[in-house]
Order: structure tokens, then sequence, then C-alpha cells
């Protein structure tokens, strides 16, 4: 799991650790301000939770649905059992690794529509996903993803925000502090595209110092690979 803040306004990762900066999902470009709401990831890689505990403790979870054309297992039972303990839903898909990202801007737009525009979304739809839908890419997976070009990265997320909300979900970008500073331009990011950081500094459960913040805007910040 990942632990995110979350402010009342905005948002972030506990378990890991999860930390939401605010909750005005119409203004991604919220500036974090203090009193973050709490929430954790689940995925099928986490077992014996204890709901109760997580519901108590936290405002809000986000659930791995994939990897890809791949389902998490433990996606529908999740997202059944978050609905019971009256926990806010959101979402986040990791994106596959192919050959693709060889490929041009617009055989990357042809990938995203592919894997997203249907798959995907058929499976989210007729669940109360109040929260984003977040796209999780990142860099050094495999020697093909670290070498991606920024215009495919943003070519990427620009169609992956347009499925989202052609769908009237909230489409959202989930990558490393290092990813957002060297392997996309995130002023190129769609402007309604919330931003979830991952920065975990000594990775002790604690929120680090100031100095393992990413400076851009953002809306969650995972400081943590563990949470509760």
């Amino acid at each position: 799991m990942l632990n995110i803040n979350l402010t009342k306004t905005c948002a972030a990762i506990l378990a890991a650790g999860i930390i939401l900066t605010s909750k005005n999902f119409t203004n991604p470009r919220i500036v974090p301000v203090e009193d973050p709401m709490k929430g954790l990831t689940v995925s099928e890689k986490v077992d014996n939770i204890d709901w109760d505990a997580l519901s108590k403790n936290n405002d809000f979870i986000l659930i791995h649905a994939g990897t890809g054309l791949e389902d998490d297992e433990k996606f529908d039972e999740y997202y059944e059992i978050a609905q019971d303990k009256g926990l806010d839903v959101g979402v986040f898909i990791t994106n596959e690794i192919s050959t693709y990202y060889r490929n041009t801007p617009s055989d990357v737009t042809k990938y995203a529509e592919r894997r997203y525009s249907h798959v995907k979304i058929s499976q989210l739809l007729g669940k109360n996903i109040t929260y984003p839908v977040y796209l999780k890419i990142d860099y050094g997976e495999t020697p093909i993803e670290d070498a991606l070009p920024k215009e495919h990265a943003n070519s990427l997320m620009n169609r992956f925000e347009m499925i989202m909300r052609h769908n009237k979900f909230i489409p959202g970008i989930y990558a490393s502090k290092y990813y957002l500073m060297t392997k996309i331009d995130v002023n190129k990011l769609p402007t309604d595209c919330m931003i979830w950081v991952a920065s975990y500094g000594k990775d002790n459960g604690m929120v680090p110092s100031d100095i393992y913040k990413y400076n851009g805007i953002y809306n969650i910040w995972q400081y943590t690979s563990t949470g509760r």
C-alpha cells in the first residue's frame, strides 16, 4: 500500500503513503496547503488489509485497476469493500511497457486509444469513482521506457486525458519526481490533468523534509512506500 497526503482542497498518498493537497478537482494547479487529507493505494500485491483501521485513519483510497490490458485481480473486490467502508475511491492504471515507445507520437496516441478507450473504460463504468483516474508512467523499468522522448510521454497523457474526460472521469498522471522533472513536459500537460508525484526521501513512513518535495504544482504527494 502507498500513503497519500490530501488537503481539504488538494491530495497526496500514504500506503504507499499518500497526501491529497486539494479536493478541488476542477482546478488541478492549486498550490498545496496545510491540513492535507490522507489516503492509501492498494493492489493485488497487498493482502490481509485491516479495512477497519484503514478507513479510520484515511479519507480516500486509490485502487490499482491493472497493467496494460491485464486487470488487477483485486480491483473489484477492493472497490466493493472501500464503498462499504465509506471511502472515496480513485484509480490508477500502470502503463504497459511496449516497443511502441520507439515509434512516433501518433503511434503512441493510437496505442492509448486501443489500451484505454475500451478495455479499461469498461472496467470502470458504473462505479462510483469520485477521485481521479491516474495513468502511472515512469522511467527506468526498461531501456526502452527510459529512452522515451518527452513528446511521446506528452502524447500518451494527452490522449489518456481525452479518453477519461469523454467518459466523465477526472484524468491524472502518476510519476516520480525525477520523471516529472526530466521525462515529460509538465507545462504541456492538459490543464485539467491532476498530478500525483512520488518522492520518498528516506522512505521511513514519515513525511520527508522539504528537500524531497517536488517544486512544481501537484495534487497528490506519495511520500512513502509503506502505509497503514
